[in-house]
C-alpha cells in the first residue's frame, strides 16, 4: 500500500512540474526585462510598438497585456515594501512566491 501511494504521489508530482514548465516554455515573443524575487527591480523602455505580455516563471498564460508605443516605460520598479510591474502608465503587483520566483515582460508576436 505504500509503494502504490508514494508511486502516486511521484508520479502527481512529475506531471505537475512538466504541465509548469511546458506552460512557461509555451509563452512566445521575447523577453524584455524579468525580475527575480529579492532581487533589484529594473525598468527600462519598450524597445518597439507593441503588445506586452506580463508572465510568472511557472505560470503558462500572461497576467496582464498592454499595448505599448516605443519608448514607453516597462518593467519592475520598487513601491514601499513591494515590487511592481509597470508598463506605461499602468502597474500591477508582483506576486512571486517560493515556487515563482520570476516575473517578466515580453514582447508579443
Amino acid at each position: 500500500m505504500k509503494n502504490i501511494l508514494l508511486t502516486a504521489i511521484v508520479a502527481l508530482a512529475s506531471v505537475s512540474l512538466t504541465t509548469s514548465l511546458i506552460g512557461c516554455g509555451a509563452a512566445t515573443g521575447s523577453t524584455v526585462v524579468k525580475y527575480d524575487r529579492g532581487g533589484a527591480p529594473i525598468a527600462t523602455e519598450a524597445p518597439r510598438d507593441g503588445s506586452y505580455q506580463l508572465y510568472y516563471f511557472f505560470g503558462g498564460n500572461p497576467v496582464v497585456t498592454v499595448p505599448l508605443k516605443k519608448g514607453e516605460k516597462l518593467g519592475f520598479e520598487a513601491s514601499g515594501d513591494k515590487v511592481m510591474a509597470v508598463a506605461g502608465d499602468k502597474s500591477y503587483p508582483v506576486e512571486v512566491t517560493a515556487t515563482s520566483r520570476t516575473a517578466y515582460w515580453k514582447h508579443a508576436k
